[in-house]
């Protein structure tokens, strides 16, 4: 019989314990609800949210009180700053240009004699 000298044996423990982690997860599998159709009720908030979204286009400011606890309350779980974040629309959809060359918001690798270009 070979002996292994304990200080293999310790470095060989982390690893082991890993690698049996892993092995129990992929057993047990992780189950999602990705691939479920949406309840009536989530259909119905997503439905609620897009048409707030659409009809202050995004500005909190234009959001009526009542929709502002709605979203607050109901779907970002009290946190305002979620609320703003989700009736924004998504980045590039307002239309905002870049600037010339070297200007603020200008494409990386552009001439730097070429800032703020009015």
């Amino acid at each position: 019989m070979r002996v292994v000298p304990l200080s293999l044996r310790l470095s060989i423990a982390p690893f082991a314990l890993l690698a049996a982690m892993v092995i129990a997860i992929a057993i047990s599998g992780c189950h999602s609800d990705a691939g479920q159709p949406l309840t009536e009720s989530q259909k119905q908030g997503a439905d609620r949210l897009a048409t707030i979204s659409k009809s202050s286009g995004g500005d909190w400011d234009k959001v009526s009180q009542a929709d502002k606890d709605y979203l607050i309350k109901n779907v970002a779980n009290g946190d305002e700053h979620t609320a703003k974040m989700l009736i924004a629309p998504p980045p590039g959809a307002g239309g905002a240009k870049m600037g010339p060359p070297g200007a603020p918001g200008a494409p990386p690798g552009a001439p730097p004699g070429m800032q703020g270009g009015r």
